[in-house]
């Protein structure tokens, strides 16, 4: 995959524009004009498996009974990527913003 500006994930969002803040940043997709949380994990192979699971569980609760009460306090997984850059391969995830 490639990085930057143009950058595709598996399911064919682009990333017109990257920030990072701490933890997170935002990306305002160009065809859903609207802002995400991404949140870029660092490239160490203990925290990729760990992102890799997390990504394993979001998807396993997006199938999920919404009717379940707690089903709106767990966060929605748009999108998870893979970036290859300079020091090595992060994971990368998309989720909704939400409001502190």
């Amino acid at each position: 995959m490639r990085s930057g500006p143009g950058a595709r994930s598996a399911e064919g969002n682009a990333c017109s524009h990257c920030q990072a803040v701490g933890g997170g940043g935002g990306v305002p997709p160009r065809r859903a004009r609207r802002y995400v949380a991404l949140k870029v994990v660092k490239s160490a192979s203990h925290y990729r498996e760990t992102a890799l699971d997390e990504v394993k569980l979001c998807q396993r609760v997006a199938v999920a009974d919404p009717t379940h009460p707690g089903h709106m306090h767990v966060a929605e997984l748009l999108d998870s990527f893979e970036h290859a850059g300079p020091h090595g391969v992060r994971t990368c995830t998309a989720t909704p913003v939400r409001a502190a």
